[in-house]
């Protein structure tokens, strides 16, 4: 299954849940992405792809 496109993970922590967007997409061959919740957003860079 391909990274690429939006996912809607919620994210237990031990302050609480957050419901988050994820979003993934390819910058020059290179996996790509930015995360945002609970008023937040964060680029994702130099991320990993491993399994299928």
């Amino acid at each position: 299954m391909p990274a690429e496109g939006s996912w809607d993970p919620v994210v237990v922590t031990p302050i609480g849940r957050v419901d988050a967007v994820v979003e993934f997409h390819r910058d020059e061959g290179r996996l790509r992405g930015t995360a945002q919740g609970a008023g937040e957003r964060v680029p994702l860079e130099d991320l990993v792809e491993r399994g299928e």
